[in-house]
């Protein structure tokens, strides 16, 4: 395991994901296309699912949307929560010398 310590990166802000889109909302379909890969249609289902996903609109059978603002302020959040959960906070060396002696 490497000492160097985990750097968090700074805030996420995502917005620019809402001026490059055309609508006020995202078919689930393509939320692989609208987050440039960051979750996938199948993803979003499993996280709606587990009423873990983010506001949502059904717009028919078997047919989801989510509106484009509610839905970048949840990626934002999930994905700082998920690198806050991965994120370690650096380890003193002497510390590690100690503990091995």
């Amino acid at each position: 395991m490497s000492d160097t310590p985990r750097i968090l990166p700074p805030q996420i802000n995502l917005s620019a994901l809402a001026v490059k889109w055309p609508s006020a909302v995202v078919i689930r379909s393509k939320i692989e296309e609208f987050s440039g890969g960051l979750y996938t249609a199948g993803t979003m289902a499993n996280r709606d699912s587990a009423g873990d996903g983010p506001p949502r609109i059904i717009v028919g059978p078997r047919k989801v949307a989510y509106m484009v603002e509610p839905l970048i302020a949840w990626m934002e959040a999930d994905i700082a929560r998920r690198t806050a959960k991965t994120a370690k906070p650096p380890r003193c060396r002497k510390a590690n010398r100690e503990e091995s002696a």
